[in-house]
């Protein structure tokens, strides 16, 4: 399992240092919808996999969450959520 780390991240919603087997989350992604904490944690965990944004790492994405897509859009859309104009990842 990796080390979970909560801090303030300004323009990231979530990052991965696979090396070190730790998962950084942004302390405002609490304020997301569900649907879009599992799409950042999904996304995170991948990393583990496959450590860029190769093709390979979005067909696994695509095949675990059919609708990471959609999920992605809420949370850049996100209304009053504070990161909602920095893009994601």
């Amino acid at each position: 399992m990796p080390s979970l780390i909560l801090r303030d991240m300004s323009s990231r919603w979530g990052s991965c240092q696979p090396k070190r087997g730790v998962i950084t989350l942004n302390k405002r992604l609490i304020e997301a919808p569900l649907s879009c904490i599992e799409y950042v944690i999904m996304h995170e965990f991948i990393h583990f996999l496959h450590p860029d944004h190769s093709k390979k790492f979005y067909e696994l994405l695509s095949t675990l969450m059919p609708d990471w897509k959609e999920r992605k859009d809420v949370l850049e859309s996100g209304g009053n959520l504070q990161l909602s104009r920095f893009p994601l990842l």
